[in-house]
């Protein structure tokens, strides 16, 4: 599953809730960057 937790040209919240509901036993998930050409250099470092 790939979900989009702060999108283009969205303000970055303070805190994000993610629900797992159907999930009955024990899980792990990584969140990582994706997507950021519209950066500039000096905005990735």
């Amino acid at each position: 599953m790939k979900r989009t937790l702060f999108g283009l040209m969205n303000p970055y919240p303070q805190k994000k809730i993610l629900t797992f509901n159907k999930n009955l036993s024990d899980f792990e998930f990584n969140v990582g960057y994706g997507e950021l050409d519209h950066l500039n250099p000096k905005e990735t470092e």
